[in-house]
């Protein structure tokens, strides 16, 4: 996740990854002119803290580490999420056309781009990948939860 705050007046941007409780956090604080300043980090798996406390909870931990070097516009300005400079939308792979891929359709597709992109022995190697991507994404569009990747791929 990369996500824009607020707190003490000051804007900060988190990268936060992994699992709830146990996530990798980086805050970086951004000035006035949208320039990136100071950045801190906590790992919820290694150092001390509530990993049943919200993220928004924690984010704060890092920011005051970051504050004392800042001249904050609101020391008691509360936590509070904003919209960021969105450079790049994030989607599932299907954008608004209300198409429902099959997995035939979707193994056709990958056959097309990868013949198109690869040949000689990367392309091998390229197949089998395409081939464990599509069906790791067909079945999380039927639901199952992990679908393991088979040892040949499928021409």
């Amino acid at each position: 996740m990369v996500r824009e705050f607020q707190y003490k007046g000051e804007i900060f941007r988190v990268t936060a990854h992994g699992i709830r409780g146990h996530e990798e956090i980086f805050v970086v604080h951004i000035d006035k002119d949208g320039v990136e300043g100071g950045e801190t980090s906590i790992d919820r798996m290694t150092e001390e803290n509530d990993t049943c406390a919200p993220l928004e909870d924690i984010l704060v931990m890092p920011c005051d580490r970051l504050t004392p070097d800042i001249d904050v516009q609101d020391p008691n300005g509360p936590f509070a999420w904003r919209e960021g400079n969105v450079v790049f939308q994030v989607h599932d792979g299907l954008q608004a056309t209300g198409h429902e891929w099959s997995l035939g359709r979707l193994e056709v597709a990958a056959a097309k781009d990868r013949d198109e992109r690869h040949s000689g022995g990367a392309r091998q190697a390229s197949i089998h990948e395409t081939t464990v991507a599509v069906r790791r994404y067909a079945a999380a569009r039927r639901g199952v939860a992990r679908l393991t990747a088979c040892s040949s791929p499928i021409l």
